[in-house]
């Protein structure tokens, strides 16, 4: 038989998650507006790029390789300075987020 202590709901919580910091590729703005495109790499499981919008996450993705995360986080740029959007901070900043 085992011990209560095994238990799942017994069982000590694991300490909180510790979010890593992640590298903040470009700034850009629009009307008041604001998107930033954010690196974060996951051990053994690839690269993600995340699109923050007014610093909310809106978007994320994970993939194999670092080049794929950033070509992603390229052709979001692109598009959105055809749109009108200005890049604000230079690449490589460490992000909040």
């Amino acid at each position: 038989m085992m011990s209560d202590d095994a238990l799942f709901w017994t069982a000590p919580s694991p300490p909180p998650r510790q979010p890593r910091p992640a590298l903040r590729l470009w700034s850009m703005q629009k009307s008041g507006k604001r998107v930033d495109a954010d690196l974060r790499e996951h051990d053994g499981w690839g690269w993600e790029c995340q699109f923050l919008y007014e610093g909310e996450l809106r978007y994320g993705r994970r993939w194999v390789t670092r080049d794929e995360a950033m070509g992603e986080a390229e052709a979001k740029r692109v598009e959105l300075t055809a749109r009108g959007w200005q890049e604000i901070e230079a690449a490589g900043a460490p992000s909040s987020g």
